[in-house]
């Protein structure tokens, strides 16, 4: 492993950890959860483009676009492990109270829905009772609302965002004079 290798690991090994610290801050104070989500976009930001600019450094500053893109693509899924393992930790064994919640609005919602009205949306077999409803429901919710579909959404998710992220960084970091300067 060369070390512009291990250091970009590090940096996205780093900035992956403070996503616990985020979650676990986000959980105690019993803010919303789209702080976490927002939290996790600027720390994936921010591992993309600190390892950009060490690539850079480590590099004399003579690197192609398609290295440096490389190389934050690199932290962008290193970074999405540790949050897809962090969101299985912490939806399977501290939090499962979230996904519970989830699932039991879901069936409200099943119960509380007008039958004939999604039948005649299209939405609904016209075959379907409420009780039908509610119990396909109950089947779907508990595969979607689970630690492991969470944290593989997490993965794909923040894959993609790391993709697009290292694409706007590394036209950011080329363009913009000095800010790859050590």
């Amino acid at each position: 492993m060369k070390l512009t290798e291990l250091k970009t690991f590090q940096i996205a090994l780093f900035f992956g950890l403070l996503t616990i610290v985020a979650k676990l801050v986000v959980y105690g104070f019993d803010f919303e959860y789209r702080y976490t989500i927002f939290s996790n976009l600027l720390l994936v930001l921010a591992s993309i483009f600190f390892s950009i600019r060490n690539y850079k450094f480590q590099n004399s500053l003579h690197t192609s676009f398609g290295n440096d893109f490389k190389e934050g693509l690199k932290a962008g899924v290193v970074f999405a492990l540790v949050v897809a393992a962090v969101a299985y930790v912490y939806y399977g064994s501290i939090n499962p109270e979230f996904l519970q919640e989830k699932i039991d609005e879901r069936i409200v919602l099943a119960e509380n829905a007008n039958v004939d009205s999604l039948i005649q949306a299209g939405r609904l077999d016209a075959s379907m009772t409420k009780e039908q409803l509610v119990i396909r429901e109950q089947e779907n919710v508990s595969k979607i609302y689970s630690p492991f579909y969470y944290s593989t959404l997490s993965l794909v998710g923040y894959i993609i965002v790391g993709a697009i992220y290292s694409i706007f960084m590394t036209l950011i970091i080329r363009r913009a004079p000095g800010i790859h300067r050590p």
